[in-house]
């Protein structure tokens, strides 16, 4: 979750931990909030604090009673967003004017419909998948591969065990008495890689389908749009609310500059290209030119207008070459008519 303050031409984003936001308590609507930063330790903390009429900045002093405590202090009232300043040489700038927006100029934007992190819920899978990794990979450098069993050399002390151990793994020997009838069995030690292996595919691959985001590697090569299109469906519903979110926001911040439009949103994907231009090639004879443009993969949205418009030229230039052919125009301007040629052969027609 973040905030976007619009400030008269330019947007500010603030994040949700440099901001408080202040909830309506009949319609859940934001009506004003807190903006807070502190630039270092020693500095005093700066507010401002905005509200649908204007905003209005503070910081923080220090207390005179107690050195440790901070008070917060006004240092600027409420002034209005806009307002229209006048300079002269006499009086120097002064505001002539103030003006606010039709609403709270601070739009919240989320992430999804749960208003929400999409991690909620999946930290469980996500340690597991950590520990599980983590995990194995102590146990390759730790383990011996080969390790000894060692008889009738009697009880170790703690300490002598763990310098034993750890000279085992290090340099893989083991020195024994054999005249007093000690034996060291040599013995191969394998961690469980096929078990912890699976686990971590199947966590991963659970993950993936909770987030609803695509595993590339599950799509074969050569898989048709059909197959691509069904890997993509959970993917696709998870954008869908996305831009839903991204939309409002968009809006809410047009609505705030005076600008009637909406956002309109271009999904980037793995495609078999091949087989959807065949689709839109046979369907071109049903189909207009900006239709068609639209359709195809490798052409994007914004690349249309100017597509479209030097098609037009294209045409129109066609258009008055053969207009001038049609009415003899070509032959003044420049070619060879034929009277013109049969003088140059003399005359004689040859």
């Amino acid at each position: 979750m973040s905030f976007g303050f619009w400030n008269l031409d330019r947007l500010h984003v603030f994040p949700l931990t440099e901001f408080v936001p202040f909830w309506d308590g009949h319609d859940g609507t934001l009506k004003a909030g807190a903006r807070f930063w502190r630039l270092d330790p020693s500095r005093p903390m700066q507010v401002v604090l905005y509200e649908e009429d204007g905003y209005t900045r503070f910081e923080t002093r220090q207390d005179g009673g107690d050195p440790g405590t901070e008070r917060l202090v006004m240092v600027e009232d409420l002034r209005p967003y806009k307002e229209r300043v006048r300079w002269t040489e006499a009086g120097g700038e002064e505001v002539v004017a103030g003006e606010n927006y039709s609403a709270l100029p601070v739009v919240p934007m989320w992430g999804s419909r749960l208003h929400q992190s999409t991690l909620v819920g999946m930290r469980a899978a996500i340690d597991s998948y950590d520990l599980i990794r983590s995990g194995f990979a102590n146990d390759l450098s730790d383990c011996a591969q080969i390790y000894w069993t060692i008889s009738n050399a009697g009880g170790m002390t703690d300490p002598a065990l763990k310098r034993f151990m750890d000279r085992l793994r290090l340099m893989h020997v083991a020195v024994v008495d054999a005249d007093e009838g000690q034996a060291a069995a040599p013995s191969v030690q394998e961690p469980p890689y096929a078990a912890r292996k699976q686990y971590l595919d199947d966590i991963r691959a659970q993950i993936y389908e909770d987030f609803g985001a695509l595993d590339v590697h599950t799509v074969a090569a050569g898989a048709t749009n059909d197959h691509i299109d069904a890997a993509y469906q959970p993917m696709d519903e998870e954008a869908s609310d996305f831009e839903r979110q991204v939309s409002e926001f968009v809006q809410q911040v047009l609505s705030l500059m005076g600008v009637d439009d909406r956002p309109v949103f271009h999904r980037s994907r793995i495609s078999n290209q091949a087989e959807q231009v065949g689709m839109v090639v046979q369907e071109a004879q049903w189909l207009d030119q900006e239709t068609i443009l639209r359709k195809l993969p490798n052409v994007r949205p914004d690349e249309v207008p100017g597509i479209l418009d030097r098609l037009a030229e294209e045409e129109q230039g066609r258009m008055g070459v053969a207009q001038s052919i049609a009415t003899g125009d070509f032959a003044r301007q420049g070619g060879q008519g034929p009277e013109e040629k049969e003088e140059e052969n003399g005359g004689d027609g040859r």
